[in-house]
């Protein structure tokens, strides 16, 4: 930068300090949307490999239990469920049981759904940041063409024997 163009700068100190204002709290703005977004990313991640887990851990030994002991409860033709060897229960309880595994199936799907609904936020507050890095570089261009725009006007009107 030659001494016209800073002294060109240094006219104009309020513009450029409103652009510097404009632009940090535009960053400072982007980097919290930002940290959102990782947070929804993150959380929808936590609950995809949590549902993951309790599945496997939880649900399936169950379910796997359940089926066995009823085709061999209709194998032998008896009215009594028998989860356990030696335990006997009557078809109450195997209602019982296959309501609560329905139950345990609804609350996996509600889970499901709320991971889902934060991977939609978390894609909103992304698109939100793109949206403001946009703007941002656009505003941080459009300060700098107006400043290379006064430096030209500043440098035509002190070339001698320029008429305006």
């Amino acid at each position: 930068m030659n001494e016209n163009q800073r002294q060109s700068v240094d006219k104009n100190p309020a513009v450029n300090d409103r652009i510097l204002r404009t632009v940090k709290r535009q960053q400072r703005v982007s980097r919290v949307l930002t940290c959102l977004a990782l947070l929804f990313g993150f959380t929808a991640i936590a609950a995809s490999i949590a549902l993951v887990v309790a599945y496997c851990v939880l649900y399936l030994p169950k379910q796997k239990q359940l089926l066995q002991d009823y085709q061999r409860w209709s194998a032998a033709g008896l009215h009594n469920y028998a989860p356990n060897p030696g335990d006997l229960k009557n078809t109450q309880q195997l209602a019982q049981a296959h309501i609560l595994m329905t139950h345990v199936s609804s609350m996996g799907t509600m889970l499901v759904a709320t991971s889902v609904g934060v991977l939609g936020g978390g894609t909103l507050v992304m698109l939100i940041v793109i949206v403001l890095n946009r703007r941002l570089t656009l505003s941080q261009i459009n300060a700098s063409l107006a400043q290379i725009s006064a430096q030209i006007k500043e440098l035509q009107n002190s070339r001698p024997g320029s008429s305006s």
